[in-house]
Order: structure tokens, then sequence, then C-alpha cells
């Protein structure tokens, strides 16, 4: 970028308003990114634990009787 002349404060006060808003505009986007990761991470360990349930029931109802089930309802 071939400047000519001083850097006026105005042109300073311009580039580093924009350098800001960059700045603001790269953070937000990290944030948004790190709140989009978490959420999966969260799904994925709520999916995992409702899977490894289900499991143990299923292995639970194989290993019983199905009347005993029936007997003691929680």
């Amino acid at each position: 970028m071939a400047r000519r002349g001083p850097l006026t404060a105005a042109k300073r006060k311009r580039e580093a308003d924009k350098r800001a808003k960059r700045q603001l505009k790269q953070e937000r986007r990290a944030k948004r990114a790190e709140q989009r990761r978490a959420k999966r991470a969260e799904q994925r360990r709520a999916r995992r634990a409702e899977e490894q349930a289900r499991a143990r029931e299923a292995a639970k109802s194989e290993n019983n009787d199905p009347r005993e089930d029936n007997e003691h309802p929680h």
C-alpha cells in the first residue's frame, strides 16, 4: 500500500477504527465458534450417555425374566 504524503490525524484515526472493528468482528466470530463447539460436545455427551443407558437397560432385560420387570415398576 503506497501512501503519499503525511498520515493526518484523521487518517490515523480512521485506520485505528478499522483495525478495532476488524478485531471486534474476529473476537465475535471466535466466540460463536467456541459456543458451537461446546454445544456440539454437549450433544455428543448427552447422546453417548443416552446410548449407554439404553444398552444397560437392554442388558438388564436380557438377563432377567421379563415378568420381573413388571413387578417392580420404577
